[in-house]
């Protein structure tokens, strides 16, 4: 790309044992190209298919092109890449930053969600400093339960659908056809509260969350890993930026539902304030074998400001790794193979 952005993908070798305190070290990082023409920017999202075998690019434009009705397909057994194309529309549009999205995995339904964020509408040779930002809205629903008939829509009559920024959604295994549940985030009139969460299924509801409710936040993470039973699931929340008081956070809240209750259980970096608080966001988590959260990439801030060169700075690392069962950040990367339980934390508060 023109301006230095990296057109590869990058892979993390999970077989392997590496630390995961500091500097991710080259040789547990697998490259391999970027498909022909990708322009990619950074934005946008993964599908995956319901083996998580198969990736579909959606947005990430790093021009403005016209909606497309394709996208380009990752195959991480073949390690190959292809060009699909999807019925029900051009709907593949532009960078999609800060949009929140989340696929069902867990189960045999093959879909993938994809809603808010904005993109940037920039011809070629545009700067990012005079371009102008569209708000995207409607809910893409993306199935491609069959490989040979990808198909999506676009949902836009729900007239209370959350219009948000830097918010997240995850889908749930509940009921047949599981439930979205999407917090957090900002739009140009307000910031959406983590008490107030948005459930999305045929209908959607909000409903009001109890507990430890988080500082208000957008670009954070989440994973999410389900009780043995299958009585409850917890969603996990790391990290973030609060825009009102130009803040990062470091610290850790598990939202259990169907109880929809809040629980912080790690502090860390709470009782910082002003240009002395160190927050960590705009990363990316994902959940391994049910119990480990990957934390990979994001900007690091000390106050409002952000810190710089921290690829080469083992204080703030490029990748973590959190057992979401002790709370603990690991050392090491081990890829243990331990089944997911319940954290203390949780089921003293409301059971599991």
């Amino acid at each position: 790309a023109d301006d230095g952005l990296e057109q590869q993908l990058f892979r993390v070798d999970l077989s392997s044992s590496f630390a995961v305190n500091g500097i991710l070290p080259a040789s547990s990082v697998v490259t391999s190209p970027a498909p022909p023409n990708s322009n990619w920017k950074g934005a946008g999202a993964f599908f995956v298919d319901d083996t998580d075998t198969i990736l579909y690019s959606y947005g990430g434009f790093e021009r403005d092109y016209d909606p497309q009705n394709s996208m380009a397909m990752y195959n991480t057994t073949s390690e190959s890449w292809s060009t699909v194309t999807v019925s029900g529309g051009n709907l593949n549009q532009g960078d999609r930053e800060e949009s929140m999205y989340t696929s069902s995995l867990g189960t045999d339904l093959s879909l993938s969600f994809i809603q808010g964020g904005y993109t940037s509408l920039m011809g070629p040779g545009a700067q990012a400093e005079s371009a102008s930002a569209t708000n995207l809205t409607g809910m893409i629903t993306f199935n491609s339960s069959d490989a040979s008939n990808l198909s999506w829509t676009n949902s836009t009559e729900s007239s209370n659908a959350p219009d948000t920024l830097g918010a997240k959604m995850q889908f749930v295994r509940y009921g047949r056809s599981g439930v979205l549940v999407a917090f957090g985030g900002f739009n140009v009139c307000s910031i959406h509260k983590r008490r107030n969460i948005q459930m999305l299924n045929i209908l959607r509801y909000t409903v009001t969350a109890s507990g430890d409710i988080p500082a208000n936040r957008d670009l954070f993470c989440i994973t999410m890993s389900s009780a043995p039973d299958g009585s409850s699931s917890n969603i996990v929340m790391y990290g973030g930026w609060t825009i009102l008081q130009n803040r990062g956070w470091q610290d850790i809240y598990i939202l259990s539902v169907p109880s929809f209750q809040w629980i912080l259980v790690d502090a860390t970096g709470q009782n910082q304030n002003g240009p002395e608080a160190i927050g960590h966001s705009d990363m990316s988590c994902h959940v391994y074998q049910g119990r480990q959260m990957i934390v990979l990439g994001g900007a690091w801030n000390r106050g409002s400001d952000e810190i710089k060169d921290v690829s080469c700075n083992a204080a703030y690392p490029s990748v973590r790794a959190l057992d979401t069962t002790n709370i603990t950040w690991a050392l090491q990367w081990t890829h243990t193979s331990e089944p997911y339980q319940v954290p203390k934390a949780v089921y003293k508060r409301i059971g599991g």
